[in-house]
């Protein structure tokens, strides 16, 4: 194929050849499938591990605030529980977790 592209003078043509081609192995998902990326939990370590290392950030670093957007306030819960120095300013839209997000301190 590579000496095909090489020996060949004309490029609308192999580009139409390599899309064709990656075309027919390229992996297919229904567009359904990709709202459940979304819906899935992510692992709880990982999700540990990067918000430990961003309360280690604050420490190293001469930082003033945190600001975290969130859905459901477990991020922001998990950042506050650590007693970081500094405040963590979480914003929003759903009422339920604005309510919850207050008790935290």
């Amino acid at each position: 194929m590579i000496d095909t592209m090489i020996k060949e003078d004309d490029p609308l043509e192999i580009v139409t050849e390599l899309f064709d081609m990656l075309d027919k192995h390229e992996l297919k998902l229904e567009e359904n499938d990709l709202g459940t990326f979304y819906e899935e939990e992510m692992d709880n370590e990982v999700r540990d591990y990067i918000i430990y290392n961003a309360y280690r950030i604050t420490r190293e670093l001469a930082v003033r605030a945190m600001v975290s957007f969130t859905e459901d306030g477990s991020t922001s819960s998990r950042l506050s529980s650590l007693a970081p120095m500094i405040p963590v300013i979480a914003f929003t839209k759903n009422d339920e977790t604005y309510r919850y997000l207050n008790l935290l301190r």
